[in-house]
């Protein structure tokens, strides 16, 4: 088993310790397990802390814009 969470936040962090910071973060591929919200909640959360603006894709369409509407990133 792969703690892909944990991967994610020292992902996170790396690229916050660029110097200097790449312009944006895109993010590919199957991204949470079943598509629900509260998991895309959770990927929100912790992409939270980076310090540069995020593009993703979506594999569950309006459960990710649900979640990461307020950012920005994927406008209604």
């Amino acid at each position: 088993m792969v703690d892909t969470a944990s991967a994610l936040e020292r992902a996170v962090s790396a690229l916050n310790n660029l110097d200097p910071l790449p312009d944006l973060t895109v993010l590919a591929g199957d991204l949470v397990e079943s598509g629900e919200l509260e998991e895309y909640d959770y990927l929100r959360s912790l992409l939270a802390p980076l310090r540069m603006p995020v593009l993703t894709n979506y594999d569950a369409r309006e459960a990710m814009r649900e979640a990461f509407v307020a950012e920005g990133c994927l406008p209604r």
